[in-house]
C-alpha cells in the first residue's frame, strides 16, 4: 500500500445548487488483496479490497453491512447516474432529505432484496 496526502486538502463543491463541500485528502494505492477499513466517527467500519479484477467496494450488504448498522442503496440522479450509497441506519431520514434536495431517487435498497429461487 502507498499513501499520499494532500496537504491541504484539495476543496471543491458538488450538489444541485453547488452547496456540499469535499475535501479530498489524499490517494491510497493498494496491491491486489490489499484491504482499507474505514472508520466513521460512530465506529462503524466499511471495507474496501482491491482485487486483479477490480475492487469489493463493500462488505456483504444483506449481512456484515446490516450487521455494522448500515443499509445499502441504488441511487440515480438526474442525469441518470447510478450510486452505491452505504447509509447509516440511524440517519436516514437525513439521507431522504439529501436524495430529495439532490432531485435523485432511491431505485432500490440492496439489503432488502429478496433471494433469488431456483
Amino acid at each position: 500500500m502507498r499513501l499520499e496526502l494532500k496537504e491541504p486538502p484539495r476543496i471543491f463543491v458538488v450538489g444541485k445548487r453547488d452547496h456540499i463541500k469535499i475535501s479530498d485528502c489524499g490517494n491510497v494505492y493498494l496491491d491486489d488483496d490489499e484491504q482499507l477499513t474505514f472508520i466513521n466517527r460512530s465506529g462503524k467500519q466499511l471495507d474496501v479490497t482491491a482485487k486483479s479484477w477490480g475492487f469489493y467496494i463493500t462488505p456483504s450488504v444483506n449481512y456484515r453491512l446490516l450487521k455494522q448498522g448500515y443499509k445499502t442503496a441504488i441511487t440515480r440522479n438526474p442525469q441518470g447516474r447510478l450510486y452505491v450509497k452505504v447509509v447509516d441506519k440511524d440517519c436516514i431520514k437525513d439521507f431522504e432529505k439529501y436524495v430529495k434536495s439532490e432531485n435523485s431517487e432511491i431505485l432500490e435498497w440492496l439489503d432488502e432484496r429478496e433471494e433469488p429461487t431456483g
